[in-house]
């Protein structure tokens, strides 16, 4: 009877520890999660911050193609 209880008792005391450590993985893996996020969402900033860049340069390229060509029609007439 008490070699039974002990049986249990060690396959209990097993099955917490086996909970322990899938708890310390779950912190482990929250901590990681929470630095993905945070990069993840500085990214999305630089992100929009590179486009708006972009369609500056775009527009100013345009803009002096457009110049270029009106300067060039007038000297030609």
């Amino acid at each position: 009877m008490a070699d039974d209880i002990q049986k249990e008792i060690r396959e209990i005391l097993g099955r917490v520890i086996t909970i322990e450590t899938k708890i310390d993985n779950y912190n482990e893996m929250r901590d990681k999660v929470d630095i993905a996020y945070n990069q993840s969402c500085n990214n999305k900033e630089d992100i929009k911050e590179l486009e708006e860049n972009n369609k500056w340069l775009w527009r100013t390229v345009a803009g002096a193609l457009i110049i270029s060509f009106i300067g060039a029609f007038l000297m030609w007439r």
